[in-house]
């Protein structure tokens, strides 16, 4: 069964960033804390699973994203697995992400939390996402 195509995304110079860029200053807060991350949880008859919690600042802000256009139809897996390699090998290389790069590099965390729990909060705590927004911000401050 094959999945339905994804409608074309706009060119992120044509997103309105401003709701995204509104988070830098929680997520450059010290005491920011998008939540516990992957950790075990065991029921009552001892089976054991992995769960992330999050936030609920997180998943306003996963709300934000999708509402801005930035996470959508793009073969992400695909991608990362070779132009946004650069990314996560070398991370000063983010200083030189196009806007594309950085829209495509947090649809990637959002994305790919779906499929590993606790991924995007990992991204976080590691200040990847704060980042992103950090070069985006300096790439849209004059539009």
């Amino acid at each position: 069964m094959m999945g339905r195509p994804s409608a074309p995304q706009p060119p992120a110079e044509e997103l309105d960033w401003h709701d995204v860029l509104s988070w830098l200053p929680l997520l450059a807060d010290d005491d920011f804390d998008p939540g516990p991350g992957p950790h075990v949880v065991e029921d009552d008859g001892g089976v054991r699973s992995i769960r992330s919690g999050t936030t609920e600042s997180v998943g306003a802000l996963v709300r934000a994203l999708y509402r801005a256009g930035v996470v959508g139809g793009f073969d992400w897996p695909t991608w990362i697995r070779n132009d946004g390699r650069r990314f996560s090998q070398d991370p000063s290389v983010l200083a030189s992400a196009s806007l594309e790069d950085c829209r495509r590099l947090l649809a990637a965390h959002v994305r790919a939390d779906r499929f590993t729990e606790g991924h995007l909060v990992e991204a976080l705590r590691s200040g990847q996402v704060l980042a992103i927004l950090r070069r985006i911000d300096e790439l849209v401050v004059d539009t």
